[in-house]
């Protein structure tokens, strides 16, 4: 090794008081510059048009800028944000609103999507170095799960088929009781759902129509078709989800 004299790095020099002014004086006619675009914009295409794109970014900084923190605020924040939108999709899939019934469950995923995936960024980003070889696993896999089950919920509409399945046997007893002309009382309770009315068809009493909302105007509810038939009591105008077992849920106009 050289025994020659060190180099010892050269000390930067200390910013004077008009380097810092200069420098606060530019930014502030940057922010300035700024606004004033985004009014011109907002003049322009609207205000709404312009100011939401730019506060839904403003939450979602504000939402990374908390996060990453620490890697329990992250947790924190990934557990309030993702278990919010988890919540929401679920009862907008198992509650599908007419007309637009499996579209809302898309776009709560695709609106809450940066904020969670911010979240899940800070929650890496404050990886412990012991975790990131092998241990942590347990948690990695939380994370990414927690994540992506409101796009899951949005694409395959799991919740509803998992609110439905437990009430099957319900549903089918309560359509046979209607094909035979049995006397039943509405609204009736079946599952997590409150049927308010109930039709068959005559020339094949397997078709039946258990109604959610039996407004003459665009129903929606469960039909049951008889296979190889077709079933008219709820058109599926709007749409209509393949439950199994001969089942849907309708939305008719």
């Amino acid at each position: 090794m050289s025994g020659g004299p060190r180099r010892h790095p050269k000390a930067e020099p200390a910013p004077t008081p008009e380097s810092i002014m200069s420098l606060s004086i530019s930014r502030l006619m940057l922010a300035v510059a700024g606004v004033a675009g985004l009014l011109g914009l907002g003049r322009v295409l609207g205000y709404g048009l312009v100011l939401g794109p730019v506060g839904y970014g403003g939450l979602i900084y504000s939402v990374w800028l908390v996060a990453r923190l620490s890697r329990r605020w992250a947790a924190g924040m990934l557990g309030g944000v993702a278990g919010t939108t988890c919540g929401m999709t679920a009862w907008l899939c198992i509650h599908p609103f007419p007309v637009v019934g499996p579209v809302l469950p898309v776009l709560v995923a695709v609106v809450t999507g940066p904020p969670v995936a911010a979240c899940v960024v800070a929650w890496f980003s404050n990886e412990r170095p012991r975790e990131v070889g092998g241990g942590g696993w347990a948690g990695r896999s939380l994370v990414i799960v927690l994540a992506g089950l409101p796009a899951s919920m949005a694409v395959t509409l799991w919740p509803l088929h998992l609110a439905f399945e437990p009430a099957r046997p319900g549903f089918d007893r309560l359509a046979d009781q209607v094909a035979a002309g049995s006397p039943v009382a509405f609204p009736r309770q079946v599952g997590v759902y409150l049927i308010v009315g109930a039709k068959f068809d005559p020339t094949n009493p397997r078709n039946v129509a258990l109604f959610i909302d039996a407004n003459p105007s665009g129903p929606s509810g469960f039909a049951r078709t008889a296979s190889g038939s077709r079933n008219g009591l709820i058109g599926s105008s709007n749409y209509a989800i393949p439950l199994g077992g001969g089942w849907e849920y309708r939305d008719e106009d």
